[in-house]
């Protein structure tokens, strides 16, 4: 058995259960629907509308892998926040980055563990995820492909029988979201233990059944020249063991505040700006994955050190970058495209293509780290030494390093057909 044929035997279609497709397929209608126009930061930017649309196809998914991590939300390490409560009622958030999402937009830094899942979630949830709005995509599209998760060396498949020789393409998947929406929940005055000794900020325990919680996304007000907090009702987690309260939660977001994909859009399109230019002065910079540790973190008041190593807490850390954008990554997925080119680049039963899927681009490190090898191409040779082309057997085959690299973002492929594919 071929090395193709072996990996193609081993992989295996990824299966969604129907509240993942049902907040997929509604997402999707609703891009379909969307007027581009309408969103203030495509307006306001250089971005076409299929650049737009692509942009906005990267914030569903974040939204999706955002519906992921609720599922786990506990009723532990909530963080209180008074700037945000009233008289009557405490305002309390369950946030993914290490600070308070509502000082934030105010450039106030309180501390606060994230409640980030543990590496393994955040890598199996994306994948998954990724492959399922691929195959989503290329339904709709009309394309007649197969598409497969699959174990090392390669993480997903994409097959088209359709031609002869069948055209497979094995992709390295290196995704991470951009953002993660707080939770929020209030709670009256009086049902909430506050720990520690903080007035303004502090951890407390609640209880979550039967209490609505709200995804909170922040607003750019035009007028005021600021970003103020909005929150969106996603519904009641039913017991513990339900995970699938946020995917049905959204979906209902969608049909009873038609309004939230605007804001929502908006809000991602001018962080990705604000991560792109690393824009430390737009508040919503240190929402993003990725953005580091505040400025002056060491003035601080309450800015913890870093557990077992010197400096200071980071809002969110490097292994947090998003998208194909972390370096450690982008060093890896080069490894897996050799690895993946020589063991079946030469098998003449398939037309054989080899990329890096993600939902996001090398936005920062980019120019650093694939510029330079984007457009490298590979023979094999038993010869010692080549010193030109013109010394090879004429019968020399020459094959691209990476017949793609392929995000939401961005599509920079040396292949016709994975152009088409991926032309979402």
């Amino acid at each position: 058995m071929s090395f193709i044929e072996r990996i193609l035997a081993s992989a295996n279609r990824e299966e969604a259960d129907i509240d993942e497709i049902g907040l997929l397929n509604a997402l999707l209608n609703a891009i379909d629907n969307l007027n581009l126009q309408q969103l203030e930061a495509v307006i306001h930017s250089e971005l076409t509308a299929k650049q737009a649309r692509r942009f906005v196809l990267a914030a569903v998914f974040d939204l999706m892998v955002a519906a992921k991590y609720y599922a786990h939300v506990e009723e532990t390490e909530w963080f209180f926040c008074l700037n945000a409560s009233n008289e009557s009622k405490n305002t309390l958030f369950y946030p993914f980055t290490n600070t308070c999402p509502f000082c934030v937009l105010k450039g106030e830094f309180h501390f606060h563990r994230s409640h980030k899942p543990q590496s393994g979630l955040i890598g199996a949830a994306t994948r998954k995820l990724l492959i399922l709005m691929m195959r989503e995509l290329l339904r709709r599209k009309g394309h007649q492909v197969d598409v497969y998760s699959a174990s090392e060396p390669a993480d997903t498949i994409f097959v088209d029988r359709s031609v002869s020789p069948i055209l497979v393409l094995f992709a390295e998947v290196k995704s991470a979201p951009l953002l993660t929406p707080a939770l929020m929940i209030t709670t009256p005055r009086h049902n909430t233990r506050l720990e520690g000794e903080r007035i303004l900020h502090g951890s407390a325990n609640i209880s979550l059944l039967q209490q609505t919680l709200f995804i909170s996304i922040p607003q750019w007000q035009q007028n005021a020249q600021v970003w103020v907090s909005e929150y969106f009702p996603i519904g009641q987690k039913r017991d513990i063991t339900d995970l699938k309260w946020a995917f049905k939660g959204i979906q209902r977001l969608l049909e009873t505040h038609p309004q939230f994909l605007y804001t929502y859009f908006n809000y991602w399109i001018y962080s990705f700006e604000a991560y792109r230019t690393k824009n430390r002065q737009t508040s919503v910079f240190w929402m993003t994955n990725g953005c580091g540790q505040p400025p002056l973190a060491r003035n601080i008041l309450h800015w913890p050190q870093r557990r077992g190593a010197g400096g200071y807490e980071r809002i969110s850390d490097g292994k947090t970058s998003v998208g194909m954008d972390r370096t450690d990554d982008i060093k890896k997925s080069v490894y897996q495209a050799i690895k993946l080119g020589i063991k079946g680049k030469y098998e003449a039963n398939y037309h054989y293509k080899v990329a890096v899927l993600s939902n996001i681009h090398a936005v920062r490190h980019f120019n650093e780290y694939f510029a330079d090898i984007e457009n490298v191409m590979w023979f094999r040779s038993e010869a010692p030494t080549v010193h030109h082309t013109g010394e090879l057997p004429s019968d020399t085959t020459v094959f691209n390093l990476f017949d793609g690299l392929i995000a939401f973002t961005e599509v920079r492929s040396r292949d016709a057909w994975l152009s088409s594919l991926f032309d979402f």
